[in-house]
């Protein structure tokens, strides 16, 4: 089977998605596309992915991966789509489509396999991340890279490597803070905010003036 990690198995990959698609049991097409259409349109997408994938370039194939799984939800999929997440260091995103895997009636033993390889490779290298927010603080949320983290005052899994966290009150920016979450470890983040506390200015930024010799030749 093919795999994105340094044991390739294309063929193999192609041949079982073919044979996932023909007896998986109550897969549902997008509204708009028979049947026929949306299994063939997966296949494309699959077979796209599979190209980036080998071509590096990880981010394409995983939205082909994510776009097949709309049409057809197979676990040969979730397995390369977990395979590329793990490539773009999304590890917490890659362990959840490899639990769906092995957690899937319809997936085949070789594939089950797979994924017990990769989830054993990146299991161990999660990290977690513990945000605090002090108790003088009220109306807050957190977001990490942009999501909500709701897991404030608690350890969480959380990818390897730099972290983004900021604190908001209601739509404004209190605090941001950059954190290295290690390899298998634990960072914490400790937002020391009053309620009196001010969002973050945003500079203004001018239009740049052009120099009096600009434009001379």
């Amino acid at each position: 089977m093919y795999a994105v990690h340094m044991r390739q198995r294309r063929p193999v990959a192609i041949v079982l998605f073919a044979w996932i698609l023909a007896n998986a049991a109550g897969a549902q097409a997008q509204p708009e596309l028979s049947e026929e259409e949306a299994t063939a349109r997966a296949r494309e997408l699959f077979t796209e992915a599979i190209s980036l994938a080998d071509a590096g370039d990880w981010e394409r194939a995983v939205h082909r991966f994510r776009s097949a799984i709309v049409l057809r939800d197979a676990p040969t999929i979730r397995y390369n789509l977990a395979s590329s997440l793990s490539r773009l260091g999304h590890l917490t995103e890659a362990l959840a489509e490899l639990d769906l895997v092995l957690g899937a009636a319809d997936a085949d033993e070789a594939v089950r396999e797979f994924a017990r390889v990769l989830r054993a490779e990146i299991a161990p290298r999660i990290g977690r991340l513990r945000v605090e927010v002090n108790e003088y603080s009220r109306d807050t949320h957190v977001t990490v890279d942009g999501d909500p983290w709701e897991a404030t005052g608690e350890s969480a899994p959380a990818d390897p490597g730099i972290r983004i966290v900021r604190l908001f009150r209601d739509a404004s920016e209190i605090e941001m803070q950059r954190v290295d979450v290690p390899d298998g470890g634990e960072a914490r983040v400790v937002f020391e905010v009053l309620d009196g506390a001010r969002p973050i200015p945003r500079p203004m930024v001018e239009e740049p003036r052009a120099s009096d010799d600009q434009g001379v030749v």
